[in-house]
């Protein structure tokens, strides 16, 4: 796995701690919900922008856009990586 860094952690937290992830690892969360999750923990916008940006690039999440809102979703390595580090099934 990648090295990750502590912000790219944090995120990968707030994702499976999420009030709106109800699934576990298989959950699809409202980007521009999970944002303000991710205010909540102190990350200003640009930063939000840019470890999601770098999750994406390394394979960890995507980001799906409809007709109306983008929706995230872990990648099938962001979901090992959650089930090894917070032991979720």
């Amino acid at each position: 796995m990648d090295k990750l860094t502590e912000k790219e952690k944090i995120v990968l937290q707030a994702y499976i701690e999420d009030e709106f992830c109800d699934s576990g690892v298989e959950s699809t969360l409202w980007a521009d919900a999970f944002s303000d999750n991710l205010k909540a923990r102190g990350l200003n916008a640009r930063t939000r922008s840019g470890v999601l940006s770098s999750l994406n690039k390394k394979g960890y999440l995507i980001s799906r856009s409809g007709n109306r809102n983008a929706v995230l979703m872990l990648t099938e390595k962001g979901k090992e990586y959650i089930k090894t580090t917070f032991n979720i099934a």
